[in-house]
């Protein structure tokens, strides 16, 4: 339980870092927007493939205990 509330912290840390690293790097505000659109994708499925067999697995114990 320690290690998944370390690794969610560190994953949560690591998002928000990139976050405001992207919005004070001096880009114009287009190039800005498509790269945080593109980070954010990617973080999004980052995420998905991490946590989609926990989501799955979750989601099938919640359906046996029905």
């Amino acid at each position: 339980m320690k290690t998944n509330k370390l690794a969610v912290g560190l994953l949560v840390g690591l998002s928000i870092g990139g976050i405001v690293g992207v919005l004070f790097a001096p880009k114009k505000g287009s190039k800005l927007r498509k790269k945080m659109f593109n980070k954010g994708s990617e973080l999004t499925e980052s995420l998905k493939s991490k946590f989609g067999d926990v989501i799955t697995n979750v989601a099938d114990s919640f359906e046996l205990g029905q």
